[in-house]
């Protein structure tokens, strides 16, 4: 392919993007508008899922592009060169951007449970919470290791942090199990807004993609902090999915129904075992080790 015809299919990639963006805010606008036509909402609604589903295609092909092209273009051993070329420079990177991006998340659900008076949120936010000191957890022993650099004893800091991180995981999973079930079988049930269901959508819907690209790139990494950094992020993006799915059937349904009800044990049930999986794995992956 010619320089021009790459620019041409990045020009049009971007107006691609714009085109998303902005169908994407009118269906979100008319969520909360009562005068539109509720047939106009559902297709606003189906049509914005549909390009940002494309959108996230089309970035996974544009990101591994801008990848390849970077290093040529960077000066060696410079921050920005060391995360293009380095993955696990990299991992640690988008793990700090993750802690911001996610603080974000945190207080969205922080706010709506508060607002709505729904426990639910308010337990989400607790539980990114916990996911993002994990993640602070395992930077801030990546940096240490960065400055001892002996090769033997940062593998045995290494498998101590991944043994640690699947044990956390399991606590907190067990936590939250606890409140699933409380949402699940309990009497609660609230109204949310068109803002929620959009932000956890977009969270969730990038959360999965990106974990399940750095899952498949992880397992060839002899890296525990590498892997223990992408299992968090696997199980973040696992949890979103059912906190969207809660959202989903507030906004447009009722808890309480018995299919609403049947939909989250089932659903739920699934994501907290494999949740409970991942954690349980990492622990015995280090005694195997260890024997």
């Amino acid at each position: 392919m010619k320089k021009n015809e790459i620019m041409y299919v990045r020009v049009w990639h971007l107006i691609f993007y714009i085109v998303t963006v902005l169908i994407c805010v009118f269906a979100l606008l008319s969520l909360n508008s009562w005068s539109m036509p509720v047939w106009l909402v559902m297709m606003s609604d189906a049509l914005s899922g549909v390009l940002f589903g494309l959108s996230i295609v089309l970035v996974i092909g544009d990101s591994a592009a801008v990848m390849k092209w970077l290093p040529e273009h960077l000066t060696e051993g410079k921050l920005l060169y060391r995360v293009v070329a380095d993955y696990r420079v990299r991992t640690m990177t988008f793990a700090a951007l993750a802690v911001l991006f996610g603080m974000a998340f945190i207080l969205m659900n922080f706010f709506y449970g508060c607002r709505d008076h729904f426990f639910w949120y308010q337990a989400v936010a607790a539980y990114y919470l916990l996911l993002s000191t994990v993640r602070i957890y395992i930077i801030s022993v990546e940096r240490r290791i960065r400055k001892e650099g002996n090769a033997e004893n940062n593998r045995r800091i290494e498998e101590k942090v991944y043994q640690r991180t699947g044990t956390l995981l399991i606590v907190i999973t067990l936590v939250m199990g606890a409140v699933m079930a409380d949402t699940i079988i309990g009497k609660a049930d609230s109204r949310t807004t068109g803002i929620m269901v959009y932000g956890v959508g977009l969270y969730t819907f990038y959360k999965m993609t990106m974990s399940i690209l750095n899952l498949r790139t992880a397992a060839r990494q002899k890296s525990y902090m590498v892997k223990a950094v992408r299992n968090i992020g696997f199980a973040d993006a696992l949890m979103s999915m059912f906190h969207l799915q809660i959202v989903l059937i507030v906004r447009y349904g009722n808890l309480q129904n018995t299919g609403s009800r049947l939909l989250n044990v089932g659903f739920g049930g699934g994501i907290f075992m494999i949740c409970l999986y991942i954690g349980l794995r990492m622990i015995l992956e280090i005694k195997k080790i260890r024997k």
